[in-house]
């Protein structure tokens, strides 16, 4: 995923959707949380125009606690003066089974995206256009589509299941929460939890979490309360019942809902 040279056509995509549209600065983040943003959110998405950037997981290290190097990587680029470049992502099409690169990670309005290739299955990108060092299938001769609704049409009439791919240079002020696919464990939604909660300590970044099933192509925002998240740690099962189940365990409680609590046993 990633790719183009010096004669990509460029496109910029700006749909007038009348909807929640978040400006630069941490001051206007808290809001993407409020009940009328999540629904904005769900707006944009209806509208063929959610794109979502699959991420990994945090890593443990060494000492076993987590660590958020991509993460904050990732979000360091997309706060300086020209964001993310040349990124993929892939255009969620609702009622429709998009593939995504991983089970979870960040979504964005593409309307406030410079989207530089749009391609209806992976493109095999890479390199920076704005370095004349991108590369997509389409400098091998294969076009790529001009618009979203060009790609949402074309993914609603083949029905494909494949992952799609748009290039796009992303701002951090596009962020506008986080996924997790639906699955047969918790573990997508623990992540999408832990990172979560980094963004906010970290970065002062309040962000919805919404839940992707991709059986049937559907979004819906996922509200959970400290009992609900407690619950899902204590189901947590990564196949055994040894000291490692529970020391994974703490690790997402103490990163999810704060080391102040009592050690469990």
């Amino acid at each position: 995923m990633n790719h183009s040279n010096q004669n990509l056509e460029h496109i910029s995509e700006r749909p007038n959707l009348e909807l929640f549209q978040p400006t630069p600065g941490n001051d206007i983040q808290p809001k993407l949380t409020s009940p009328e943003a999540q629904q904005a959110t769900m707006g944009i998405f209806r509208s063929n125009r959610l794109v979502v950037r699959a991420m990994d997981a945090p890593r443990v290290n060494p000492q076993g606690m987590y660590d958020y190097e991509v993460w904050n990587h990732e979000i360091d680029i997309m706060s300086s003066d020209y964001g993310l470049r040349s990124a993929s992502t892939t255009l969620l099409v609702p009622g429709e089974s998009v593939a995504t690169y991983k089970s979870y990670g960040m979504m964005f309005d593409g309307g406030q995206l410079e989207t530089l290739h749009i391609h209806p299955t992976d493109s095999n990108s890479n390199g920076d256009l704005n370095d004349r060092a991108h590369f997509t299938q389409w400098s091998k001769g294969t076009p790529g589509m001009q618009s979203y609704d060009e790609l949402a049409t074309h993914t609603r009439v083949t029905h494909s299941n494949e992952m799609n791919e748009i290039n796009a240079n992303i701002p951090l002020h596009a962020l506008r929460g986080i996924f997790a696919h639906k699955a047969p464990t918790d573990i997508p939604v623990l992540d999408a939890l832990v990172s979560q909660r980094h963004l906010s300590d970290e970065y002062d970044l309040a962000v919805p979490i919404f839940l992707y099933d991709r059986s049937v192509g559907q979004l819906q925002e996922l509200n959970l309360s400290p009992k609900d998240v407690e619950a899902m740690i204590q189901n947590y099962k990564p196949g055994s019942t040894s000291g490692s189940t529970l020391a994974a365990r703490q690790r997402y409680r103490d990163a999810i809902l704060g080391e102040n609590l009592p050690q469990l046993s």
